[in-house]
């Protein structure tokens, strides 16, 4: 599941956040693959540029059937603009 994960590519969360992939790891204890990732979106203000650890397995999963947690933003030019504002390049 992990060798799907791409760093540094942009995700949308169910709910509507947007995310960047920083990098795949390896739990140090189980070995099980982990994400990390950061936050784009500064909708919740509090948890604004907040690095989180997630399971890849969970990262890429459904919520319920049919409905995954992360989805990968494929075309960036919706999110062109605030990239752009973070001051970040774009491709």
């Amino acid at each position: 599941m992990l060798h799907l994960v791409e760093e540094g590519s942009v995700y949308r969360h169910f709910k509507g956040g947007i995310y960047r992939v920083l990098y795949k790891a390896t739990h140090s204890e189980t070995n099980e693959l982990m994400v990390v990732y950061v936050t784009l979106s500064n909708e919740d203000k509090e948890n604004w540029s907040s690095v989180w650890v997630r399971p890849a397995d969970m990262f890429y999963g459904e919520v319920e059937p049919g409905v995954k947690r992360f989805t990968q933003v494929k075309n960036l030019k919706e999110y062109e603009k605030f990239l752009k504002e973070l001051g970040e390049e774009t491709g």
